[in-house]
């Protein structure tokens, strides 16, 4: 929320008191990286936001997790990242990707355990949902 209220400066004070404080190959940590990347967007440097994002995806393939349960829609922002940086082709093929695991989440027979693409995160009991909401 920081960040769509343009209050960058809040957003990175809540970032850095976080900072140090979480194992970042815990699945709730992926959540502040997409925080990150959504401050780096916000501030036009879209390849800091793009090194968070594949962060994520390095994480989701190393911990060997579907797309279908992965706590961050993290394709969809780094297809704007890759749109911003002229990288077209690579944006279309990340949101593409993201829509068929959003299509894929929408067809499972219960999807109140599921990620849905368009909420921003799925996360289990952490603190990190109450900074997701304030950045």
């Amino acid at each position: 929320m920081l960040v769509e209220r343009g209050d960058l400066e809040r957003a990175q004070a809540v970032l850095d008191r976080l900072e140090g404080t979480y194992d970042p190959e815990l699945t709730t940590s992926q959540v502040l990286r997409e925080s990150r990347a959504k401050l780096h967007m916000a501030r036009g440097d879209p390849q800091a936001a793009l090194d968070e994002l594949l962060a994520v995806a390095r994480w989701e393939q190393a911990m060997k997790i579907p797309g279908t349960v992965v706590p961050v829609p993290w394709r969809s922002a780094a297809a704007l990242a890759h749109q911003a940086l002229g990288e077209t082709e690579t944006a279309h093929g990340l949101a593409e990707e993201e829509l068929v695991l959003a299509q894929t989440i929408r067809s499972a027979p219960d999807r109140s355990a599921s990620p849905c693409a368009s909420s921003g995160a799925w996360t289990p009991g952490i603190k990190a949902s109450s900074i997701w909401k304030q950045l």
